[in-house]
């Protein structure tokens, strides 16, 4: 939750209209949720650490509402702190143009 907050007040600035940094942050979480959802219940085994490769064991097979609800929680756990990071983020970013005006524009 804490790299939602983080990865939020960096997106605070990647765009100069705030609807925008929203939007990005909550795709870009959906489509993480997206993962999970089809990853749910499964993991790779006998990976080798440099090239990859392995096998997809699956743990157990879940039923549609389990899949949904886990891929639910994630994004809402996620985006939460992410939105509000993108908001404070934004403060910060608007108090730091205020204190730094130029001095000859006055």
């Amino acid at each position: 939750m804490t790299a939602a907050y983080l990865f939020g007040k960096h997106f605070s600035s990647v765009y100069k209209q705030q609807w925008k940094n929203y939007l990005t942050i909550v795709g870009l979480i959906g489509g993480f949720a997206i993962v999970v959802w089809a990853n749910y219940g499964t993991h790779v085994e006998d990976t080798y650490p440099l090239y990859g490769g392995g096998r997809e064991v699956v743990d157990f097979e879940p039923t549609d509402k389990e899949r949904n609800e886990h891929a639910l929680k994630i994004f809402l756990a996620l985006t939460i702190p992410a939105l509000v990071g993108v908001y404070k983020g934004k403060e910060r970013s608007e108090r730091s143009l205020d204190e730094h005006e130029d001095p000859f524009n006055r």
